[in-house]
This record gives structure tokens, C-alpha cells and sequence, in this order.
């Protein structure tokens, strides 16, 4: 069963050696880096698309160091209610694959073979992606635009990404999940006093969708010790604050040996109609 859609008509896109094509010859190459791109040109005002190579290599190294460990194990864990035997796993904003990673592990050590698709607007991660994980389909597009056929996805992903849930619940099958990850309120809490004297919590937004019924919702939190200030770099420069912060309050922090930050992770299952 083919699961990409091509982005000028909407018909769907079979796989050839090096490319994909729709029955109206409209084609797309695979890059020698292991991603097709399907993003229309019109499909996103944002000229600067995803996160760039220092975001990327900032959080490649910090998920690298096991911090986010258990929130991909939980992850996984709530992917293995599926129920099929070859079931099609996406990622909305899969960025370097961590997480789809580990849930194509709990699918395999479950005995099932998963076919798996990995979608990010930023070209900059897509080749970690690959080195991370050689058995998925990458593929460039914006979330609000999937080039993805109507009711093919078992599993769909979102961590810590933009997902429109009106696409997620148009390629989700009946009765198939879409889990979505958000930082709740005092995530990181400890990085932000050190960086400002006005610290504002994170408002977290459980979203409602016609196409969704009985959401779960569970909440991860935990503290981790950075122990040293490449792991504390890491941290920093992989989120939005890093963008967003002053120069004194930026050498603050990077002055810092070690620090003790609290993540706290909100994780919604939502289960196709």
C-alpha cells in the first residue's frame, strides 16, 4: 500500500529507482541524502524553514546522551496498543528520528514490521535522520499541507512539533492513534530562572477534534542532571530560548558546571473516530 501523495494533484506517488512519480508524470527525485522533497513552494511563509544545523546538532548531541530516554520508551509503549501486524507509523516534525526510532524497536521486539515515514520541514536535519534510522521515508513538506493519502497511517507522531489535527485526523485510519507530546507548564523551568528574572510558565493547550475520540492523557516528569557545560550548551541551544536570550544572561548560563532541570512532559493519545 503506497501512503505518499503527490503534492500538485493529489494522486498517489509510486516509487521508482531514485524518485517518485503520480500517473500525471509529475515527478520527484530522491535526494543523494535520503529525502524527497514535497514542500510546494507556496505551502509555508516561513523563509527561514525549521530548525537550522546549530539547533539540529545541539539536540541530536543532547538526546544522543540519554536525557529524553523515557519519554520515547513511553512513547513507544503507547504505540504498541496498535494493533496491526505491519501497521504505518508517521512523524509529523520527526527531526533526527529519535523517537520513531525507538518506537520501531518496541513494534520489531513485539514481532510486527513496521513501515515507517518521517516528515520535517527543515532539510538541515533530514540527513541525521537518515544516519539515525536507514529504514524510513523521508520527506520535506509542511505539517498543514501532508503529502500523505486520506486514511493510511495507523500510528501518527507529533513530539514537541506543529501538527494540524484536522491533516492528522485526515490520514489517521478509523480507529488508528495519533499521539502528541507537549511541554507542560514548569518543563525546563530551572533553565528559564537561571536565564531571566521574569520567568513565565508554558501554557499547555490539549486540543479537541471532530475527527477524535476517547483521548487519553498522561503526564511524564522527572528530573535530569546536566554535569557539565557541554551538556548544558546542548540543552540550551536546541530550544527557542537560546534565539531569544540577551548575551549576559546567555554567558550566565554557559558559566555553569552542572545543573539540575525538571522536564515535564504532557502526552495525549487520540484515538481516530
Amino acid at each position: 500500500m503506497n501512503v505518499l501523495m503527490c503534492p500538485v494533484c493529489k494522486k498517489e506517488l509510486f516509487e521508482e529507482t531514485g524518485r517518485f512519480i503520480c500517473k500525471n508524470n509529475h515527478s520527484f527525485d530522491i535526494s543523494k541524502k535520503g529525502y524527497v522533497n514535497l514542500l510546494m513552494s507556496n505551502a509555508s511563509g516561513d523563509k527561514r524553514h525549521g530548525d537550522d544545523k546549530a539547533m539540529v546538532c545541539a539536540r541530536t548531541d543532547f538526546l544522543n546522551r540519554g536525557f529524553y530516554e523515557p519519554l520515547a520508551k513511553a512513547v513507544s509503549k503507547l504505540a504498541l496498543n496498535c494493533k496491526e501486524e505491519n501497521p504505518v507509523v508517521f512523524e509529523c516534525g520527526c527531526g533526527e528520528c529519535y523517537y520513531i526510532s525507538e518506537v520501531k524497536n518496541g513494534f520489531e521486539n513485539a514481532n510486527k514490521k513496521p513501515k515507517l515515514y518521517g516528515m520535517d520541514i527543515s532539510r538541515e536535519v533530514l540527513p541525521y535522520a537518515r544516519k539515525r534510522l536507514s529504514e524510513i521515508n523521508l520527506f520535506v513538506a509542511s505539517a498543514y499541507k501532508l503529502p500523505i493519502l486520506d486514511e493510511t497511517v495507523d500510528v501518527a507522531m507529533s513530539i514537541f512539533a506543529p501538527a494540524d489535527m484536522n491533516e492528522m485526523g485526515r490520514i489517521v485510519k478509523k480507529g488508528g492513534m495519533v499521539i502528541k507530546v507537549i511541554p507542560l507548564e514548569e518543563h525546563l523551568i530551572e533553565l528559564k530562572q537561571t536565564l531571566y528574572s521574569d520567568v513565565y510558565l508554558n501554557r499547555p493547550v490539549i486540543e479537541e477534534n471532530v475527527y477524535f475520540e476517547n483521548k487519553s492523557f498522561s503526564k511524564l516528569e522527572y528530573e535530569i542532571e546536566l554535569k557539565n557545560k557541554g551538556e548544558i550548551e546542548s540543552l540550551f541551544k536546541m530550544t527557542p530560548y537560546y534565539y531569544k536570550t540577551g548575551a549576559d544572561a546567555q554567558k550566565k548560563l554557559l558559566s555553569l558546571d552542572n545543573l539540575k532541570v525538571k522536564v515535564s512532559f504532557g502526552i495525549t493519545c487520540y484515538i481516530r473516530k
